[in-house]
Order: C-alpha cells, then sequence, then structure tokens
C-alpha cells in the first residue's frame, strides 16, 4: 500500500482526507492527562456553560451537518434532522437541565453497627477517556456520548470513523469553537493507529461498533485495566403476535427496519411472523415500501446509500448465498452499485444461512415462520442476546412469557426504537451485544466513579469494637453482632 493510501481515504464525493498521526495522538493524551484535574475541578454552572456552547455551535453548523451527512451517506436533509441533529439536541439539554442534580453526592442508609457515622457516594470522573464512534449515525453517536463524558467532568479524545470524513470535519470545526485541545480533541485515523489507540492508558474507553472489535478493543484495554463501555450489536428480532392485526404494525417496522438503510444498530434484523400469516405480512410491508420508496427504490431521495463498496458487496455476499441455499426474495432485491443504493428487500426464509447468523446491518429483512410463542422464544434463544427486541402484541400474558423466557439489551413493544430516543431509559446490550449504559444519567455514571465516602463522628472510630486489643466485652459485642445483624 501507498504512503498516501496508508494516510488518507477519499470520501464518496472524491475529497481526500488526511489522517492524523499516532504522534499526534500520544501528544494529545498527554497534555489532557495534564489538564485533567482542571476540569474535574469545574462547578456545575462550569461544565453547563460548556454544554450550552455546544448546543448554540450546532444550531450554528446545522447545514453543513445536513450537507456533510448527505456527502458521506446519501441522507435526506429531514431525515438527517430526525435521527441525528434533533436527538442531539435533546440530549445535550437534558443532560443540563439535570446536571446540578446528577452531580451531588447520594447519602447512604446506616444500619444500626454504622451510628455515629455518615456515608455517601461521590460520582466523580474517571479522568482522561477514548469515545471510538462509527459512521452509522456519526454525528449523533459522537456527540452525544462526548456531551455526557464531558459534563461528567471528563477530557476526552473522540475518534471518529473514516468512512464518515466530512461528518468528521464538522465535527471538528463545531468543537474547536467550544474547548481546547488539552480538554476535547477529535482525532481522525485510520485503522493502524486506531488499533494501537486504546493500549494508551486511559482511564475509560467508550467504544460504539461491531462486537468483533469490540472484543479486541476490551483486550487492549484490559493491559492497563481500562474501563470499557460497549455499545455493540447483534440480530435483533421482531416477534408479531398472531392475534395482532398485521396493519398496525407494518408503518412501525419498515420504518424501523429502513431508516438509514438498515445501517442501524438497533435496527430489526429479522422477524418472526406466524405462519398463518405470512402472506398477509408480506404483501402489506410490500405495499408500503413501495409506497414509500417508488417501483424504482434504488431512484429514491429516501432512500440512504450503502456507506461503502466494501460493506455493499457484503450485504450483497449475504442475499446471494441466502438464495442459493434455497431462500426467497419475496420483494425488492433492486441494487444500484455504481450509486451504492441498496433498495429494500424482503427474504423469505426456508432454511439456515449465513444471514441469519451475522447482523445483517443493511436494507434486507429475513422473515421467519413460527407455529407458536414457544416455538420464536426457542429460535431467539438460539443466538446471543440481541442488543433490542420488538414484540407487537397487546395481550399481557404473551408478552411476560416473551420478556420473561428472553433476554435483551432493550424491548420496544407496538412500536420500533422508540425506545432508543428515550433519554430516561438507559442504553446497551447484554453480553455480545454490549457492556455497560449510555443515554442521560446512565451515561453520567457510565464516565464517572461511584466513590464511596463514609465519616466517623466517635472519637476512637465507629470500628473501636474490632480494635486491639481483643478483650471479653469486644467477644460479647461479636456474639451479638453474629447473632442479631
Amino acid at each position: 500500500m501507498s504512503e498516501v493510501l496508508q494516510n488518507s481515504i477519499s470520501s464518496r464525493d472524491g475529497q481526500t482526507f488526511v489522517f492524523d498521526t499516532f504522534d499526534k495522538v500520544k501528544t494529545v493524551f498527554e497534555s489532557q492527562i495534564a489538564n485533567r484535574q482542571n476540569v474535574k475541578n469545574r462547578s456545575a454552572e462550569e461544565r453547563k456553560d460548556k454544554l450550552n456552547l455546544l448546543n448554540n455551535e450546532i444550531l450554528k453548523h446545522r447545514t453543513e451537518i445536513e450537507e456533510a451527512l448527505f456527502k458521506d451517506l446519501k441522507k435526506h436533509s429531514i431525515e438527517a434532522g430526525y435521527s441525528e441533529i434533533f436527538p442531539t439536541l435533546s440530549e445535550i439539554r437534558n443532560i443540563s437541565r439535570n446536571l446540578r442534580r446528577w452531580m451531588r453526592s447520594n447519602p447512604v442508609k446506616n444500619s444500626l453497627p454504622f451510628i455515629g457515622s455518615k456515608s455517601k457516594i461521590l460520582l466523580e470522573p474517571k479522568g482522561n477517556c477514548l469515545i471510538i464512534t462509527p459512521w452509522n449515525y456519526p454525528f449523533y453517536l459522537s456527540m452525544t456520548h462526548l456531551a455526557v463524558c464531558i459534563a461528567s467532568g471528563n477530557v476526552a479524545i473522540l475518534k471518529t470513523s473514516e468512512y464518515s470524513p466530512n461528518v468528521s470535519k464538522v465535527i471538528k470545526e463545531i468543537l474547536s469553537g467550544v474547548f481546547e485541545e488539552d480538554e476535547v480533541a477529535v482525532i481522525f485515523t485510520g485503522a493502524e493507529v486506531s488499533t494501537e489507540m486504546p493500549k494508551l492508558p486511559f482511564d475509560h474507553i467508550h467504544f460504539t461498533g461491531s462486537t468483533n472489535v469490540g472484543k479486541q478493543i476490551m483486550k487492549n484495554a484490559s493491559t492497563n485495566l481500562t474501563s470499557v463501555t460497549l455499545e455493540l450489536g447483534g440480530k435483533s428480532p421482531v416477534i408479531i403476535d398472531e392475534n395482532y392485526p398485521i396493519k398496525d404494525c407494518i408503518k412501525q417496522i419498515g420504518w424501523g427496519k429502513f431508516l438509514n438503510a438498515g445501517q442501524t444498530c438497533i435496527a430489526p434484523d429479522y422477524i418472526l411472523v406466524h405462519k398463518d400469516k405470512k402472506d398477509e405480512f408480506v404483501d402489506k410491508l410490500s405495499t408500503y415500501l413501495k409506497d414509500s420508496f417508488g417501483e424504482k427504490s434504488t431512484d429514491s431521495e429516501f432512500l440512504t446509500g450503502i456507506v461503502n463498496k466494501s460493506h455493499f458487496k457484503r450485504i450483497e455476499n449475504l442475499v446471494q448465498d441466502a438464495v442459493s441455499d434455497g431462500n426467497q426474495i419475496v420483494f425488492g432485491g433492486k441494487m444500484d452499485k455504481s450509486r451504492l443504493a441498496f433498495g429494500p428487500t424482503l427474504l423469505m426464509m426456508n432454511s439456515s444461512a449465513a444471514i441469519m447468523e451475522e447482523e445483517i446491518f443493511g436494507p434486507v429483512l429475513p422473515i421467519v415462520l413460527y407455529n407458536d410463542v414457544e416455538d420464536a422464544i426457542k429460535f431467539i434463544n438460539k443466538k446471543h442476546k440481541p442488543l433490542a427486541m420488538y414484540l407487537f402484541s397487546n395481550d399481557k400474558k404473551w408478552l411476560n412469557e416473551v420478556l420473561l423466557n428472553t433476554s435483551s439489551g432493550g424491548v420496544c413493544i407496538n412500536d420500533t426504537m422508540a425506545h432508543f430516543v428515550q433519554t430516561y431509559l438507559p442504553m446497551g446490550g447484554v453480553n455480545h451485544s454490549g457492556i455497560g449504559k449510555s443515554h442521560g444519567y446512565f451515561g453520567f455514571k457510565e464516565f464517572s466513579n461511584e466513590r464511596a465516602v463514609l465519616k466517623s463522628y466517635i472519637k476512637g472510630g465507629i470500628t473501636w469494637p474490632f480494635q486491639f486489643p481483643y478483650t471479653k466485652l469486644k467477644k460479647n459485642i461479636l456474639e451479638i453482632l453474629i447473632k442479631y445483624f
């Protein structure tokens, strides 16, 4: 590979972007370590001032953000507003409104043996953080995780994706108007430097991306026993109760799956439909997709593009492999490789295939038929625990049976992806779909150390019964403690 290719990348619109070097990373890292105590000591008002400046800079650059998202992903401006700009501003404002309360110490109740003392928990900043964000929602995922990180009193290096360089450029412009590099720095690198960054002794690493890369991040972080938050992915299922009206779930499923061309970590990955509802479901969803994207979906202005040729080819191979294994395309399958446009596709699964084993991350929805709810539960439990689960039912008993017998990072009932933008709910996975939580107070805690503090008001300390010498009185106290406390 040539030196130019190693140190730069070309975007979809033909621009060349130069990568930062590892020397640059280390320089910023050292400057932030030197400054982290100053940032940690900032008051709630000082932190809120930064958040308000960030809010204003985003509004000032709104047009540039929309243009960058179109250049990198062909996102429609309305979709960019709903899925990237609005939820970012909403999260920043929610953090700012609640920050003073979140920063207060939390008193802890005393049991009888601790009379004469007071205990509390302080949420202190972890210190210097690394935030690694993906290309699929490059603005939202970068800015929201950064916002709660700085609100928690940390310094941060934000490593943006090389596959969304135009958005990275705008992010850098926005953040330079709010922060010095020794507080927040945007680093734009290729794979080689990205692999080395988590090996530095950060106090915390927040990563959003694939499970395979997440495992490598965790492995590298373990060298320094750095704590990690991993927002990963997985195969998020949808189950439609056989008694739920198909017409009442089509729009939610169609939007949730094909928003951003399916390049969403919590997008419905496959759907479980009762065998008696097969034809009705396919017919109604096909009609919805035609109405939404037109007869020639690849020409639709509402269809987000696939991020690059490699990812396009990967999705194409998954579909071709599934068809060769005896599964059937029942809608769509249209592609325009020159424009990286992949039309919405419905795939009826009749046999096993690779598309049912790995996260699709594209506009292809496999349909799996089930006989009863126990059958559907067994199918889901054969796979790793997903990041999200979508249930369509008005039957409490049916819902409870699914919830009690499955596990996932989050659940949304009679809708898709709505739980993600509810800032008072935690966002995160379980096991293969992630470690740790984000959003609001849950994100604030993730970037903080819960520091236990106890103060004794008794002369000699509340531990006096345990101190030397061991007397008969202390033995009697011990017996009482063991028996009653």
